[in-house]
């Protein structure tokens, strides 16, 4: 929850929840916050969302090889041929 970005509901609470620490009755997050401090006070990176439409399909393709074999003769005609497409 930490590397929501501020702009995230939950972001206001996380921050309220480590710094009020005198609290007779806790919540689930100053509870969290109280057991773990070592994570609390941390610099965590912050994740962006990246929201894509529901058509989007990642450009990867996978190619499983029946052996060690072909998977290293597989390698090396694609990187002899990327390579070729580099120097064209």
């Amino acid at each position: 929850m930490l590397t929501y970005p501020k702009s995230h509901p939950i972001s206001k609470w996380i921050k309220q929840a480590v710094n009020n620490e005198n609290s007779k009755h806790l919540s689930n997050l100053k509870n969290l916050a109280k057991q773990f401090p070592e994570y609390m006070k941390k610099n965590m990176e912050k994740i962006q969302p990246y929201i894509r439409p529901p058509w989007w399909t990642p450009s990867v393709e996978i190619h499983i090889d029946n052996s060690k074999v072909e998977a290293k003769q597989h390698h090396e005609r694609e990187s002899q041929n990327a390579n070729m497409a580099s120097i064209l």
